[in-house]
Formats: C-alpha cells, structure tokens, sequence
C-alpha cells in the first residue's frame, strides 16, 4: 500500500450510520447478559432486522463529540417507551439531538417501570463502551488529517 493509499484509509474510515449504532448497543448488551431480565417485557425495538430508520434519518456519524441521553416515559396510550438519543453534533448537521432508536413495552405496573429504566443505564453505559473502542470512527475527519499528519512527522524522524 503505498502512503496516499495510507493516507485515505485512515483519514476516511468506515463510519457507523445511527442504526448501525443502535444495533451494535444491542448486540454488546446481549453478549454480556444485560438484556437477559428485561428483553423478554418489549413489545418491539426499533430499527430492527425487520424495519431499518429511513435512509434520511440515517446518515453517518462523524464526530464523537454527543452523549447517549435514553429517555424512559408512558405512552400517551400504553405501555412504556425507552427512547434513546444522542445528544450533541454527532454527525455535522448542526441537530443537537438526535434519536436512534425506540423499545416498547406494553406493560406498566412498577416492575416493567424499574426494567426500562434499567435498560436507560445499559444503553448508556455500552453506548459510551462502543463509542469509545471505535473512537476512530467516530473522529472528525479535520482531526484525522492532523493525527496523520503528527503520526507521519513522527515516523520521519524516527527514520
């Protein structure tokens, strides 16, 4: 690979879109058992397999610079929903907040409320978690070039 090629690939990496977010929260979630207890009361998720967000609401995140706020509230009809935002400029287009994704329970007695709320830390906490180990991702591309570029100072005079 020759040092333009290098260049490119580190400035411009792959970039999660707010789905594919979303579902790698779930995933990490599941594999360490935390959805285990509450998994079982939703009603739906959304996006899931079956129902992607649109293709507008679903750009790429370019800036790790946003917090994963959940929001736990009753359904103006029934049950209980867990919406999950990101709080902050996560991708260049100015919103300050930006949701990625909703769970549904029909269920509203005191237990299913302490479940969700539950879920607001898990999602919290493995959404940082990712965020954190996929911090190039998630890196403004200004910022990259200048990593590259301290990286490859670096290198020369080393050499």
């Amino acid at each position: 690979m020759n040092d333009i090629q290098k260049r490119e690939e580190y400035i411009n990496p792959k970039r999660d879109c707010k789905s594919e977010l979303f579902r790698a929260i779930l995933e990490r979630a599941r594999a360490d058992g935390s959805m285990a207890e509450i998994e079982p009361i939703w009603d739906y998720y959304l996006p899931n397999d079956g129902e992607d967000l649109s293709s507008e609401k679903d750009g790429s995140l370019t800036n790790y610079e946003f917090n994963f706020v959940p929001i736990i509230s009753f359904g103006s009809s029934e049950g209980i929903y867990v919406d999950l935002y990101l709080d902050g400029d996560c991708d260049g287009s100015g919103f300050k907040q930006t949701k990625i994704g909703v769970f549904k329970t029909l269920r509203t007695d005191l237990d299913a409320c302490r479940l969700m709320g539950q879920l607001c830390g898990v999602l919290m906490y493995h959404g940082s978690a990712y965020v954190n180990e996929n911090i190039h991702r998630y890196t403004p591309k200004p910022q990259l070039e200048a990593e590259y570029l301290r990286k490859l100072q670096k290198e020369q005079a080393v050499s």
